[in-house]
């Protein structure tokens, strides 16, 4: 109960962190793991790659400094999907080609954003990012503090306890604050596709029992295609608290790029029935019910 308690406060703390005083007129950026989808109705040719960038932000804009060239085009704000769709115009690898791009996004009222890396650069296939806003975390750490009061009945006292900077090394919200910047540095790792070094981070605080840690440690896996370590994150997650569609979402989409259709359908139906809506667009796309 202890250890449980002591992760939602780190989770909690993670996104209380981000929206900050120094962070309010900020944005970050998550991968997207949701289906590949060719977007030609953006001005992308089938020779080139599509990077779509969900976001409720109406006026950022786009643009490549190390590879000007390679941005064929960047559409408008999209108000009915809410995403920007850039098409990137691929290096050939195999004889020497760049294998990552540098994305530089600004944006009114919004800090400039150091150059975003992307790998993976190929012809008619699409990646999917989110773009998060204060506002978004704000969302986040109200729902974060709801759900701590109904889960582990904590009263006020104890949300105001998470919310000081702890007094000494050897108080009980040392350890948290320890666990939070090792999370933190696997997010930053993780974002930048050093995957490796994100799961090292994560592994320090694996020890203790953490739905959001050890799907965190499972998407690095399955970022670098070891995708039998990934399942087991995933299954690690799962039976801590199987109530989440998130894990049983990336356990699907592992089985399927090991060509293992029936588990995967499995899972993405487990996954449906929870609520995940990437999960329940992509039975769709397969005409599948849940």
């Amino acid at each position: 109960m202890k250890h449980c308690l002591i992760l939602l406060l780190l989770e909690l703390l993670c996104t209380a962190c981000l929206f900050s005083q120094d962070t309010l007129l900020e944005f970050i950026i998550e991968k997207d793991d949701s289906p590949q989808v060719f977007y030609k109705n953006k001005g992308c040719t089938p020779d080139v790659g599509a990077i779509v960038f969900y976001t409720t932000i109406p006026d950022l804009q786009f643009n490549m400094p190390d590879t000007k060239s390679r941005l064929k085009n960047a559409s408008i704000f999209d108000n009915e999907k809410n995403c920007y769709v850039l098409c990137v115009q691929p290096t050939d690898t195999k004889i020497g080609g760049i294998t990552q791009y540098s994305i530089e996004i600004t944006g009114t009222k919004y800090k400039p954003m150091p150059a975003y890396m992307v790998k993976g650069i190929m012809p008619g296939v699409a990646q999917y990012f989110k773009i998060k806003t204060g506002e978004d975390l704000k969302a986040a750490v109200d729902s974060l503090k709801k759900e701590l009061e109904k889960m582990r009945n904590v009263n006020v006292e104890m949300i105001s306890w998470i919310e000081q900077k702890p007094v000494s090394p050897t108080t009980p919200a040392a350890s948290v604050y320890y666990a939070m910047n090792w999370y933190m540095e696997g997010l930053k790792n993780r974002n930048a596709g050093n995957y490796s070094e994100a799961i090292e981070c994560f592994k320090k605080i694996a020890e203790s029992p953490s739905v959001a840690v050890w799907n965190e440690i499972g998407i690095c896996y399955k970022s670098l295609k070891q995708y039998d370590d990934a399942i087991d994150c995933f299954q690690k997650s799962n039976n801590i608290d199987s109530r989440g569609g998130t894990a049983w979402y990336n356990m699907g989409l592992c089985y399927g790029d090991k060509n293992k259709l029936s588990k995967s359908i499995e899972c993405l139906k487990k996954s449906a029935q929870l609520g995940n809506e990437n999960a329940q667009k992509l039975l769709r796309d397969m005409k599948k019910k849940w």
